[in-house]
C-alpha cells in the first residue's frame, strides 16, 4: 500500500500543497484532478522522489519512499517524456533496459512491448510517432524495471479519443498485471473509465471525492468537484 501522509510543499512563501494525505491499495488507480496550477504535477514529483516535501512522507508498506532502496519501486513519465527521438523505439527500449542494469533479452521476456502495442512500430524513430505511440514507448521504458508504482502526469493529452481508448485500455491491463497506478488529470472525459479513487486538488487540499451515483449530469458533477463544490 502507499500511503501519503500529511505532505505540505512551499515555494517560497507561496504554499503549493498543505498537509496532502491519500493511499492507494496495490493494483489499484488513483486519478489526482484539479485544475490547471492545482499542484498535480508538484505532488506527483514529490511521490517520484523528484522533490522533496517541506513536511510529511510518502510510505510504500510502511517504509519512507525517500531512500535509494526504494527508488526502484517507481516508474514515472512526466508530461514531457526522456526518449531520445532519432533513435528507433527498439533502440531506446534497448537504452533504457541497460540504465535499468537490465538484458534487452528480459526485456522481451516481461512482455511489456507486447503488452502496450509497441511491437508493431518497433523499428520507427521516436521522431515519426503519434503522440498515443510515444507516449506508450515512455511508459514501457518506465516499467522495465519492474516497478510497483507507475506515476503518469497528464498522459492523455493531446491524444485523439481513438489513442486514447487504446492507452486507457492498456493501463487497465497493466493494473490488472498487480502495478498501482496514480494519474493526473484535468480532463474530465477520461476520470470515469479507470476504476478506482479519486483525489481531488483545490487550494492547496486534496479530498478524495465520492463515487458518482449515477445520477444527474457526470460532467456538472466534475465541474463542481473541481470548484471545490462538493468535497
Amino acid at each position: 500500500m502507499l500511503e501519503v501522509k500529511g505532505v505540505t510543499k512551499r515555494y517560497r512563501k507561496t504554499v503549493v500543497l498543505n498537509n496532502i494525505c491519500f493511499s492507494a491499495e496495490t493494483a489499484s488507480s488513483v486519478c489526482i484532478v484539479g485544475q490547471n496550477g492545482s499542484g498535480k504535477s508538484t505532488l506527483l514529483s514529490i511521490i517520484a522522489g523528484h522533490l522533496r516535501p517541506d513536511s510529511g512522507d510518502i510510505l510504500y508498506n510502511g517504509t519512507s519512499l525517500f531512500s535509494e532502496t526504494h527508488k526502484r519501486l517507481i516508474g514515472y513519465v512526466p508530461q514531457t517524456d526522456n526518449l531520445f527521438p532519432a533513435l528507433s523505439v527498439r533502440d531506446n527500449i534497448a537504452f533504457w533496459a541497460s540504465a535499468a542494469g537490465l538484458s534487452f533479452k528480459k526485456v522481451n521476456q516481461q512482455g511489456l512491448p507486447s503488452l502496450l502495442g509497441i511491437e508493431t512500430f518497433w523499428n520507427k524513430k521516436v521522431s515519426a510517432l503519434s503522440g498515443g505511440m510515444r507516449r506508450r514507448v515512455a511508459i514501457c521504458a518506465a516499467l522495465l524495471h519492474n516497478p510497483a508504482l507507475l506515476l503518469l502526469d497528464e498522459p492523455f493529452t493531446g491524444l485523439d479519443l481513438v489513442v486514447k481508448e487504446d492507452l486507457l485500455q492498456s493501463l487497465e491491463a497493466l493494473r490488472a498485471a498487480g502495478h498501482t497506478i496514480i494519474y493526473t488529470t484535468h480532463n474530465l472525459d477520461e476520470v470515469a473509465r479507470l476504476p478506482g479513487k479519486m483525489i481531488a486538488l483545490n487550494n492547496t487540499t486534496a479530498t478524495e471525492v465520492p463515487p458518482w451515483n449515477g445520477q444527474g449530469d457526470f460532467r456538472e458533477f466534475m465541474l463542481n468537484t473541481l470548484k471545490g463544490e462538493r468535497i
